[in-house]
């Protein structure tokens, strides 16, 4: 597992992975970057997914939806992402306070970081 800090412009899928376009913390050019799974890290916000252009397309391409209370994304007890129908995304995961409609309390560093070891433990084991 390694950690890509940056901001995402988009993502979509490709030849069976995730292909991200992304531009890397402290870079000015941006980067495609194919991955098997997504862990997304983007800290506090209670705002729902509108005010994220990637968030937004990730919802109009059926790949999550939002929560029932307008928090962020909506995941399961594994913070797995929800797809528009409802089943949850192999590959991809929310961790922190988008998850709050799942979690509720989820924005202090200690509760975040008990998620994120249970996510990275699944992803290790391929659990999920």
């Amino acid at each position: 597992m390694t950690i890509q800090a940056g901001l995402l412009h988009s993502i979509s899928k490709e030849n069976g992975g995730v292909n991200l376009h992304y531009r890397p913390r402290g870079r000015s050019d941006d980067l495609a970057l194919q991955v098997n799974r997504i862990i997304n890290c983007t800290g506090l916000e209670r705002a729902g997914i509108d005010h994220s252009p990637l968030l937004r397309d990730m919802r109009q391409g059926g790949l999550l939806r939002a929560d029932t209370l307008g928090f962020g994304i909506d995941v399961n007890a594994a913070s797995q992402v929800l797809r528009g129908n409802g089943k949850p995304h192999q590959d991809i995961f929310a961790i922190g306070a988008l998850t709050a409609g799942q979690f509720w309390e989820i924005t202090a560093v200690p509760d975040i970081r008990v998620q994120a070891q249970k996510v990275a433990q699944a992803l290790m084991s391929n659990s999920l």
